[in-house]
């Protein structure tokens, strides 16, 4: 098991849904382990994609809402990556459609979802449906180890709005 805590911050990291990708991009984002590093595709097998592996996993990934209500709507996506440790761009999500996702965004305290994944990294993007909406949020991803769960940084800086936004 592998569990983080986040949160979603007017002007750094509440982007809301995919519906504007720019904003999208700066949602939190997680780095996603499955199974041991030897087993992981190579940067070739991203050029020339073959069958998904047998020995794919079960993977059991939920978002649960911390604090008090009102409840938001959400829902997380997962993107398969080759690299350890870079965010993925607007650009990305424009021509990468998720290899998972939650489903629709929904106001509920937890969603939860089970996939099959083969080994691999994957960024998980948990998201409210709308943007600069201010939340905190248990992620918590449940697979046979090993496993590993982090953070990746924003490259966006302290505060993207400089004080555009407010409440």
């Amino acid at each position: 098991m592998a569990e983080v805590n986040g949160e979603w911050l007017l002007g750094e990291t509440a982007g809301g849904s995919r519906n504007d990708l720019e904003l999208f991009a700066i949602n939190p984002q997680y780095l996603l382990s499955v199974g041991p590093p030897h087993s992981h595709p190579t940067k070739q097998d991203y050029l020339f994609p073959r069958e998904k592996k047998k020995n794919a996993v079960e993977v059991s990934v939920c978002l649960t809402q911390l604090g008090d209500p009102p409840l938001l709507h959400i829902a997380f996506l997962i993107y398969e990556t080759d690299t350890k440790d870079e965010r993925l761009s607007a650009e990305y999500f424009l021509c990468v459609q998720p290899e998972e996702s939650s489903g629709a965004f929904i106001n509920w305290r937890q969603v939860r979802h089970r996939f099959r994944l083969s080994p691999g990294l994957y960024i998980i993007v948990p998201a409210t449906f709308k943007p600069h909406t201010n939340g905190n949020f248990n992620l918590t991803v449940h697979a046979p180890p090993p496993i590993s769960l982090q953070p990746l940084i924003s490259r966006y800086g302290i505060n993207i709005y400089d004080g555009i936004y407010e409440n």
